[in-house]
């Protein structure tokens, strides 16, 4: 991995674009948050990723190795490769209350 830090996922308005990746590149990001029961469900849009750790929050439970489109940020590490896509990639709370008030971030496949 490249250690990207896609912080800007839950930062400010001014800091809603959290960079950009390279096609065909593997990243591996830790999702950084709330532990427990206040933990936001990250949802990231066009490539699946997989968990590299176990996650369990909410009474879910997710196990290392699976292939998930949603984690919980709570510390959750996670990779991916960017296929053929290029162009921007969303990444939102998926709790749809938090995401129409504006915890989204985006990034650049290039």
């Amino acid at each position: 991995g490249n250690g990207v830090s896609f912080r800007g996922y839950l930062a400010p308005e001014t800091e809603r674009y959290v960079g950009v990746t390279l096609v065909n590149e593997t990243y591996r990001v830790t999702l950084q948050g709330s532990p427990g029961k206040d933990a936001h469900p990250y949802h990231h849009h066009i490539n699946s990723f997989q968990l590299q750790a176990e996650d369990a929050c909410l009474g879910q439970s997710y196990r290392s190795g699976e292939w998930r489109d949603v984690a919980f940020a709570n510390g959750a590490e996670i990779r991916w490769t960017n296929d053929l896509f290029t162009g921007e990639v969303v990444v939102h709370c998926h709790i749809l209350e938090h995401e129409d008030t504006g915890m989204m971030g985006q990034f650049t496949t290039v």
